[in-house]
């Protein structure tokens, strides 16, 4: 049998399975803690919108960082500026492919890495760079919006239904994308 403490406004604060204290009563199995007494009945606390909203945008923040987690850092980001000068080279009708294997490794140092490894030459690895740069672009936007849309209706959310059913929509989506290799598509 449970026993338990409650504070003056009737409200369950401690349990007691054996050795209850002298100002412990016997309650049904259901009874936990934080429990409100009314007359022979206790009622589970009132639902607390604050802390379901905290907890849903805990889990759809987690699930996002868990995402972009895989998204390039500082090192892609100087390849990807790399790039974007061999791009422009080409633009200006600049013949990248043209410089020396030691010319290429000053001017680009970390694109001219991925020459004869990932692509034949230094103008093919930045576009491969662009092209995967904006495959992320995409992906983290609609990450983001997907964040953001949550964000957005659970702050709106007037019930705890309400609450998890944004969560759960905004959570679908992003396992979608999880499950998609993480694309946007």
């Amino acid at each position: 049998m449970r026993h338990a403490v409650l504070n003056d406004a009737g409200v369950v604060e401690m349990l007691f399975f054996d050795a209850p204290p002298p100002n412990a009563i016997k309650v049904p199995e259901f009874v936990e803690p934080g429990y409100r007494r009314e007359g022979d009945q206790f009622l589970p606390p009132p639902p607390n919108i604050p802390v379901a909203r905290r907890r849903a945008m805990d889990r759809i923040n987690n699930l996002t960082a868990m995402l972009r987690s895989g998204t390039p850092g500082v090192p892609y980001g100087e390849k990807h500026s790399e790039a974007l000068e061999v791009a422009r080279m080409v633009d200006r009708s600049e013949d990248p492919n043209a410089m020396s294997p030691s010319e290429m490794l000053i001017a680009f140092p970390r694109l001219s890495a991925s020459v004869g490894i990932e692509a034949d030459t230094l103008a093919d690895a930045a576009k491969l760079i662009l092209k995967r740069y904006t495959e992320t672009a995409i992906r983290d936007n609609a990450i983001e919006v997907i964040r953001l849309t949550a964000k957005s209706a659970i702050k709106s959310a007037s019930s705890l239904a309400d609450i998890e059913a944004a969560s759960q929509k905004a959570i679908s989506a992003l396992e979608a994308m999880a499950g998609d290799g993480g694309s946007a598509h």
